[in-house]
């Protein structure tokens, strides 16, 4: 990923890419896509619909609170 990219957004990345999530995670620019249709939705979309959608199966295993 580009080192143009604020810090939180790599770190963002960094994670999508590590171990902590499976392999059918969406990666950063899936990620940014998918937000954007949920921001512009007409409807109000709960988390619970949509983040299983981000994380696939399982959901992802944070080291700390900060990380998540």
């Amino acid at each position: 990923m580009s080192k143009k990219l604020p810090k939180a957004l790599r770190l963002m990345d960094d994670f999508l890419l590590s171990d902590a999530v499976t392999d059918d995670c969406m990666m950063l620019s899936e990620l940014d896509g998918f937000l954007a249709g949920i921001i512009v939705c007409p409807e109000l979309l709960m988390p619970s619909e949509w983040m299983p959608m981000i994380w696939g199966e399982d959901g992802p295993v944070f080291e700390s609170l900060e990380q998540a």
